[in-house]
Parts: structure tokens; C-alpha cells; sequence
């Protein structure tokens, strides 16, 4: 970067060159006057490098058990300020190296703007959230015995420890179960229920003990 100063009769101009890399650089000023005299002075200086904005988290790849990551700046600067954009909301953050956490799959786009003297710099890049455990949570179910979707099962790389709750429309539980393999079958305490929308809360803990939440609903149909 450097700052150049341009004068026309009394009045002085500053303009500041961001360049794009370090070295030795020349500058020519040209002087005339008003009989159109003109003399020219060359200087050199030394140009620092522009900073960059680009960055990488920290863990590389992110997954809903190491949810909270850290956002790395891959260039040095002297202010930093970051721009996440969430289904919910938008965080913003001035830290060098800030830490979110995000509690849903998918991918989110963070904006970073850097500033090092009077040069800034400026990019957009999404970070992905993977669903390690790819469940597949089925909306509709008939348990009439003909041996075609008579269960409530969600489905997939499931994890280390697992709770599934089924709910009425009045908040009562009418069935648990801690094996995966173990569907709802339309009943509470053998009973059969009606048909109509309930709820399922599905809790999911995995090897490092994080808990994660599934919450919907599902509609039973006879």
C-alpha cells in the first residue's frame, strides 16, 4: 500500500494504491506550471502485499457431533469482521478467529471483510454442517396388518445411543422406546389408537455424548 498526494493549484489530492503484491515500486510526480513547464521527480518505495480474504474452519469438516468450529483467517490484517447467515438469523463478529455453533444441517454462506491499513478485501464462501447420521423420519404410517408400513420407524446410519417418545395432540406420552429397531405400531399399552397427527421426539446422543433433537410430526392412517 502506499499513499500518493496529487496538488492542482491550491488544492491537494490523496490517493491510496492497494497492491496486489509486496515489492519495490516506482513513482513518478510530474510538475507544470502555468507556461506549461513541466519537471518530473521518480522515488521509489516499498509496497506491503494487500491482505486476502479468505479463511478455513477449524475442524476441516464439520458434523453435527463437533458442532461448534472455529473460523480461520488465512492472511493477517488488522480488523476482521464476519457475517454468518443462519435459517434463524444472522450473527455478526469481530473476532480474529470466532467460534459458532449450529445446530441444523446444511450450508451457510460467511462473509468476511478484512482491513489492513487503507486496503480491504472482501469474500463469500458457504461452510457445510453434514449429517453424519442420515435418518430418514417417515411423515404417514398405516398399521393394518397387512405387513406394508404397520410401523413408525425412522431409518439410516443411526448413532450410539437412541430415544424415541411418541406424543398426542394433549402433550401425553403414549410410547417410548430406546432400541432403534423398535417401531410404533399405532398402539399405547396394546391398545390401538386413533387415527390422526402425532408427535415423535426423537433423541440421538453420540459417542462424545452430544445430544441432538428431532421433533415433527407423523400421521397415522388405518
Amino acid at each position: 500500500m502506499v499513499t500518493t498526494k496529487r496538488v492542482k493549484g491550491n488544492s491537494a489530492f490523496l490517493k491510496t494504491l492497494c497492491m496486489n503484491s509486496a515489492g519495490l515500486y516506482s513513482v513518478a510526480c510530474i510538475i507544470k506550471d502555468s507556461h506549461y513547464c513541466k519537471n518530473q521527480i521518480t522515488t521509489q518505495f516499498t509496497a506491503e502485499t494487500a491482505p486476502t480474504a479468505e479463511f478455513t474452519t477449524q475442524p476441516l469438516s464439520i458434523s453435527q457431533n463437533a458442532q461448534t468450529f472455529t473460523l480461520l483467517p488465512k492472511d493477517s490484517a488488522t480488523f476482521y469482521y464476519w457475517t454468518l447467515n443462519l435459517p434463524n438469523g444472522t450473527i455478526h463478529s469481530s473476532n480474529p478467529l470466532p467460534h459458532f455453533t449450529i445446530s441444523e444441517p446444511g450450508c451457510f454462506p460467511v462473509n468476511l471483510q478484512v482491513i489492513k491499513g487503507n486496503c480491504r478485501a472482501n469474500t463469500l464462501h458457504d461452510i457445510c454442517i453434514n449429517d453424519m447420521f442420515h435418518v430418514y423420519i417417515p411423515d404417514v404410517f398405516t398399521p393394518n396388518h397387512d405387513a406394508v408400513n404397520d410401523y413408525f420407524n425412522p431409518t439410516g446410519n443411526l448413532p450410539f445411543k437412541y430415544k424415541l417418545q411418541i406424543f398426542d395432540r394433549w402433550g401425553i406420552l403414549q410410547f417410548e422406546s430406546l432400541e432403534y429397531n423398535e417401531g410404533w405400531d399405532g398402539t399405547s399399552k396394546g391398545i390401538p389408537l386413533e387415527e390422526g397427527t402425532y408427535l415423535y421426539k426423537i433423541q440421538i446422543s453420540t459417542p462424545e455424548q452430544t445430544l441432538i433433537n428431532k421433533v415433527g410430526s407423523v400421521l397415522l392412517m388405518r
